[in-house]
């Protein structure tokens, strides 16, 4: 930013200059506040037992465990994991006449800034982790096969949302084998 701003850059106006400097200062005040926001949402998450739970699954960071425990809490609501998915709006949806039946997208049901995360964290594990002793990944990775890559995010992304209310029902953490 210096050299766009210095004298020896003719090319711009001083009104150019300036607002090009103050931009830089609006974006750098804005990135030292995400910073901050980031370390104060990593402090929570770490001092939350149910999120520290959470963070034990892979694709799920102090965002979507935070989003998480802040939409379902305990988890006292829902019977069974499949119920945790179907709220999420992570499943497909179902179509039935007598004995003929298709599924088709996903319902989109639910929180939809937690459907983001949780289809972002999947997209993350499928592309980043190389885990091989890891079965829910090793599942996804012959889904991605099978299906198609899109099908199964969406598909991890639910089996991700299950899993971690398996684990805040059990108290436990996140074993891959």
């Amino acid at each position: 930013m210096g050299e766009v701003t210095s004298p020896e850059c003719s090319g711009l106006t001083p009104l150019t200059k300036e607002q090009l400097c103050q931009a830089k200062k609006d974006f750098d005040h804005l990135t030292m506040r995400l910073d901050q926001l980031n370390k104060q949402l990593r402090e929570i998450a770490l001092n939350s037992p149910l999120c520290r739970l959470l963070l034990t699954i892979p694709g799920i960071g102090y965002l979507t465990a935070t989003a998480t425990i802040n939409a379902i809490g305990r988890g006292e609501q829902f019977d069974h994991a499949r119920e945790v998915a179907v709220w999420l709006g992570v499943t497909p949806r179902q179509y039935a006449s007598g004995e003929k039946g298709h599924m088709s997208g996903i319902t989109k049901r639910g929180d939809r800034y937690l459907r983001a995360l949780y289809i972002h964290g999947a997209r993350a594990v499928l592309r980043v982790c190389k885990r091989p002793d890891d079965p829910v990944l090793n599942w996804a990775r012959r889904l991605v096969a099978r299906r198609g890559k899109h099908k199964a995010i969406v598909a991890l992304a639910s089996r991700m949302a299950r899993l971690a209310w398996t684990l805040i029902q059990k108290q436990e953490v996140y074993r891959a084998a």
